[in-house]
């Protein structure tokens, strides 16, 4: 299970570095991890990219991060919570 939440962590990771698009592709913006930096900052409809950008890039921050302290909590869990380290002897193996 500690190769599972590793696994998860790295892939929490990886999200947080691929660049996402706004506006059906109008607007490019930078990966979260680095700023979320817009590729323009030309209004696209509703769009500004020069604020969008960087809150879209926290809300995904924010998801990456829930996700990998959720991981390691469960991974952390498991290891602790293993009847096969703390058991006594008369414990029936199953």
């Amino acid at each position: 299970m500690p190769g599972v939440a590793l696994g998860v962590i790295v892939l929490a990771l990886v999200y947080a570095l691929i660049p996402f698009k706004l506006a059906d592709g109008g607007v490019t913006c930078g990966p979260p991890l680095f700023g979320s930096d817009p590729s323009t900052t030309e209004r696209v409809g509703q769009v500004e990219p020069a604020q969008d950008c960087p809150a879209r890039g926290r809300s995904k921050l924010l998801v990456a991060g829930f996700i990998a302290v959720f991981a390691v909590a469960g991974g952390t869990a498991v290891v602790a919570l293993d009847p096969s380290n703390v058991r006594p002897e008369w414990w029936p193996d199953f």
